[in-house]
Order: C-alpha cells, then structure tokens, then sequence
C-alpha cells in the first residue's frame, strides 16, 4: 500500500480508461511526489473497494463517503478503477484539479490490450472471496458495472461486435472529456510523450531518467502473489486448501488400492 497520511484534495483527476498506461503514470506521479490511487491499491483494501463499489452501484450519498475515505487513507488522486469511472463527479468535486487523459495510439490497439489483460478469473474471484472478505457475487456485479459505464463489454469473449462496441466507447470517452473539461486543465496523455507534459501540467521539474514503463499483466501477477503470500489468514488458508486436496486426492486412491487387494484375494481363492 502506498497511502501515506490523509490529504485534504486531490491534486489531480485521472479520466483514462484502464489499460492506456495508468500503471506507468502512477509510477511516475510517485516519482513526482504524489500518492495516486489505482485499481491495485482498490482492490487490495477491502474498506476502500466497498465504498467505491456503493458509488459504483449508485448509494446515495456513497461519492462523498468513498472520497473522504481515499482522503484519510492519504491518496491525493486517481488514475484507475472505479474512481476513473466517476471522473465527471470528481471533476466537479475538485474544480482546481487538473485532469490526467490516458490515451493508447489507436482504439484498436488499447482494445486488443485490454481484451488480453481483463476477464473475470475465477481463481482470482475465489482468493478474493475466500482470503479479503469481498463478496463473490458483488465482485461480478462489479464487473457488470463496469461494462455499463464504459459501455464496453471487456470481460466478455471477443467479438467482432464486442470490438466494435468497444471502440466506439473508447472514442466517445475522449470526447466526453474534452467537451466537460477546459483545454488548460486538461491533459490527453500518451506514456510515450515522456515526462515533459505531465511535469508542465502539475508545475513539476521533469526527472533525468527515462520515463517509467510498466508491464501491466506482470504487475497484477505479483500484485496478486504478494498480497497472498505476504497475509497471515491467507497462507492458513491455503494449508487447509492442500490438506483438503490432498485428503480428496488420497481418498480415492486408498479405496482403489483396496479394491485392488479384494480382487486378488478373489482371484487367488479360485485359484486355490
């Protein structure tokens, strides 16, 4: 987790859609100095994944509630996950906040990306289930969710339809943006620009260093692997998952190797 002590705002607002670079530009608003919020640090915190999944599922009063929460939790901006899906309501709530637009070169390929990256995995909704305490069924809703809000079905088999869905979601998403959003608070970003617009947006000298690229489909493997392997609960668990198994596995086995040793004791009476 890399919250630090409450802020008061945010000093941005992320607008992308996931997989236009959010996991980059998070690394480098680090190094920049801020505490951005993604869809990680969502879903690797049971408090703040359930007041963004109310506002998600449209509680009244629920905005509000989830904004304050990633406040006390010390994040001063969003880039991914739900909170991206509230960007017209952050917009509004942060007016002196300027606005990060993630972008990909082309809609076709942020949606081949997104299509390889995004599924509803049943592993991983079972460890979340079982080891964080998040509700199976609110976890697919939450998928179903996300869906009507990008109006783009990413969790679902491709399709020539889906695609097409898809990039025209992902086109009228830029627009939307532009139309809400004044030229000189906003930023349409592509991670390949390098440091110089996003230092200039947020009056930050841009770093010596080659500006971060991060992998994703690696990042949420370790993601994943770190939270389990780092979680008391979890690895308890995981030892009475194997010893179940085993138990399962060994069962079968036992009752195989005694109906084994029946037949040849009957084969060998006849024998006899």
């Amino acid at each position: 987790m890399w919250s630090q002590s409450p802020t008061e705002r945010f000093q941005f607002v992320g607008a992308g859609l996931p997989a236009t670079g959010t996991q980059s530009v998070q690394s480098a608003l680090r190094e920049l100095g801020y505490t951005p919020m993604h869809g990680f640090d969502i879903h690797a915190d049971t408090e703040l994944w359930r007041v963004w999944f109310r506002v998600m599922n449209n509680r009244t009063g629920s905005f509000e509630i989830a904004v304050q929460t990633s406040l006390q939790k010390g994040y001063d901006g969003n880039l991914d996950g739900y909170p991206n899906r509230c960007w017209r309501q952050l917009v509004k709530r942060f007016p002196d906040a300027p606005v990060i637009l993630t972008v990909r070169d082309s809609a076709e390929k942020w949606y081949d990306s997104l299509h390889t990256k995004t599924g509803i995995n049943p592993l991983v909704l079972w460890i979340w289930d079982n080891l964080w305490g998040l509700d199976m069924r609110s976890l697919v809703m939450g998928h179903h969710l996300s869906r009507s809000a990008y109006g783009c079905p990413i969790t679902q088999n491709s399709t020539a339809e889906h695609r097409q869905m898809c990039v025209a979601a992902y086109y009228r998403r830029i627009e939307e943006v532009k139309a809400a959003v004044p030229p000189e608070r906003l930023l349409i970003f592509n991670v390949k620009e390098g440091w110089g617009p996003l230092a200039k947006l947020l009056n930050k000298t841009a770093p010596d260093r080659p500006f971060p690229r991060v992998d994703w489909t690696k990042e949420w493997g370790m993601h994943t692997w770190k939270q389990v392997l780092t979680d008391r609960k979890a690895l308890h668990f995981i030892g009475h998952v194997l010893l179940t198994m085993a138990a399962l596995m060994g069962l079968p086995a036992l009752c195989c190797c005694w109906c084994c040793r029946r037949c040849r004791r009957k084969a060998d009476d006849k024998t006899d």
